[in-house]
């Protein structure tokens, strides 16, 4: 069993471009499940698509709405409570 504890983050490649995965509060199980399924839907993305110009991107995981607000620098409509956003 793998946790990843506060503050944590792990960049990787996708088809779309570099994904950085942060995590923070609380702890996150089987982060290496994330990742592969973060490249599966890419992949797919693009399969369907068709191909782009590869941009950082990241995914933030927080334990409550405070951080997550914090993380997305301000609130979000409430569907876009999974947001991504383009990685400076």
């Amino acid at each position: 069993m793998i946790f990843v504890a506060l503050g944590s983050a792990d960049t990787f490649s996708t088809s779309i471009g570099d994904c950085t995965l942060d995590i923070f509060g609380g702890r996150v199980e089987d982060i290496p499940e994330i990742v592969n399924l973060v490249k599966k839907e890419t992949k797919k993305l693009v399969t369907e698509f068709g191909n782009i110009k590869q941009k950082p991107f990241s995914i933030y995981i927080t334990s409550n709405m405070k951080e997550f607000y914090e993380r997305a620098k301000g609130r979000v409509p409430e569907w876009g409570i999974a947001v991504a956003k383009k990685n400076p």
